[in-house]
């Protein structure tokens, strides 16, 4: 799809993340004003984005401008919005109020458009508004310093997994060092999650292998089916790397 963007009101927006906390912004060239918003450390990058998307929205609202493109640069926010909230299991206020203000404009007659852009891609107005979104962080206006459960609950399963990462590599020290060995850290998805398609037979004999649960000499030696580990060859023990080599 082709904007005319010389007859329509650009708005750029952005969003910055800093350990302390982060900034939305918004940078309308036409009427050279800058909207700024400061959030809590805890706001994540998707929120701050559209903090900055839907305070967009109501500028064009608030203002009356007829034909607004608003660019970002924000997949996930504009599939959230896209996607109809009655049937997604994440439901984001935020993103909700994005299409309660989408909804507003559309009864007075104000034609909204949301479009993608690439970040980091040398676009001028892209570029304005990611220095506003860091000036935001120490001067944004306090409107959206506030939580969303949301980000509360990815921040907690965060803790969890860097705390559950710690105790397995202390752990590993004293126990289990085999298997800490194969796996130095925690995954975030196991390593099969790309393949859902895959036979579970499979998945599980991959599994075994890799864990040596298999009926190789050395393991059912080690469960003692076995009263030795060599192999039948007679040459070597008879690991899995024998085996299959």
């Amino acid at each position: 799809m082709t904007y005319n963007v010389s007859n329509c009101n650009s708005i750029c927006q952005t969003n910055i993340v800093f350990e302390k906390s982060s900034g939305s912004a918004c940078w309308i060239p036409k009427f050279t004003i800058v909207l700024q918003f400061k959030s809590s450390p805890e706001t994540s990058i998707f929120s701050g984005e559209a903090i900055a998307i839907l305070e967009a929205i109501l500028f064009a609202h608030s203002h009356d401008l007829r034909h607004t493109v608003i660019l970002t640069d924000s997949s996930s926010c504009l599939l959230a919005i896209k996607e109809n909230p009655f049937r997604s299991r994440r439901k984001f206020f935020i993103i909700l109020k994005i299409r309660e203000a989408l909804f507003s404009c559309h009864q007075k007659g104000v034609e909204i458009s949301l479009v993608w852009i690439p970040s980091h891609s040398g676009i001028t107005g892209n570029d304005a508004a990611d220095l506003f979104a860091r000036a935001a962080i120490t001067t944004g206006s306090l409107d959206h310093f506030k939580n969303s459960t949301q980000d509360l609950c990815a921040l907690a399963k965060t803790h969890l997994d860097k705390s559950w990462n710690s105790l397995w590599k202390v752990s590993s020290k004293s126990k289990g060092g085999f298997y800490a060995s194969l796996q130095p850290d925690i995954p975030r998805r196991p390593w099969f999650s790309p393949h859902r398609q895959a036979n579970r037979w499979i998945t599980t004999t991959i599994c075994r292998l890799r864990l040596g649960h298999a009926c190789t000499p050395i393991h059912l030696c080690k469960i003692r089916v076995r009263d030795h580990s060599l192999c039948e060859c007679g040459l070597d023990e008879g690991s899995l790397s024998h085996v299959i080599g």
